[in-house]
Formats: C-alpha cells, structure tokens, sequence
C-alpha cells in the first residue's frame, strides 16, 4: 500500500481516485470516476461490504454523576429533585464499526490530540486488514499533533 509524503497510507481504486486513510468527515467528501461523482461515505462502506476493509467511527465522550439539566417540568405546588454527588469526570474514547463492534478506552484524563493517539496506537495492534477511522472535525482530530 502506497504511502504519501506524510506518511499516510493511501488507498487506489480505479483511475486517480485515491482515498486517504486520515479523512475526516468523508459523508461531505466526493470523488469524482470518468465524470461521475461518487460520495466517499458510499465507497467506504461498499468495500467494508466487500470485505475489503473495516471501517470504524471514532469519537469521544465525558460523563460525571453531577446531572446537567438546564430546565424540567413539574406539576404545579410540587418540587422535583434529582439527587447527586461529586464525582471525577470519565472520559471515554470509543471506535465502532457499522456491525457495532466496540473498542473502547475509558480515562480519567483529558481528551486531548496526545490521547486520542495513543489509544489509537492501542487499537491498531489488534487490526487485522486494512482499516478506515472516520473521525469528525474536533480540534482534536486536526491539532498539528494528530
């Protein structure tokens, strides 16, 4: 598999359509074969049907005990209470596949460009084929680190 001048790793399918691994947002990314465009999320998700590749979606969550609730209903002359506690923030990182398959990494720490890329590097251990993380546009995800 061809690399780029970067290092990225690159796929090629058919005449100058080249998909790169480190795409972000590939559901707004087109590519364009003997004049007809073609959405990458379409292609992508094609050959992991073919069994070509796995295709993974990565993103990041933070949960606590202390509840965020902005506004809640009541009936009139009662109160309403939610009970809660102090507690350390738990960051988790999660990569899954369309057939909800799940590696996930849970962290005390913050999710930060420096994060995201060592679970990453844990993750890729256990790849098989080639494989496609299709990540969002979190300055996270576009740090000059990542």
């Amino acid at each position: 598999m061809p690399l780029t001048e970067d290092g990225h790793r690159t796929y090629s399918q058919g005449a100058g359509i080249r998909i790169d691994e480190t795409l972000a947002d590939c559901s707004k990314l087109f590519i364009v074969n003997a004049g007809v465009v073609v959405n990458l999320s379409i292609v992508l998700k094609q050959l992991e049907d073919q069994g070509e590749l796995d295709l993974y979606y990565l993103d990041e969550v933070g949960f606590c005990l202390i509840p965020c609730i902005p506004y809640g209903w009541q009936l009139i002359g009662q109160t309403e209470e939610i009970e809660s506690r102090r507690s350390q923030r738990l960051n988790v990182l999660g990569m899954m596949t369309r057939a909800n398959q799940l590696h996930s990494y849970v962290s005390t720490q913050s999710m930060t460009s420096e994060v995201v890329i060592a679970c990453i590097d844990a993750f890729f251990p256990s790849v098989n084929q080639r494989t496609v993380l299709v990540v969002d546009q979190a300055s996270i995800h576009t740090s000059d680190t990542f």
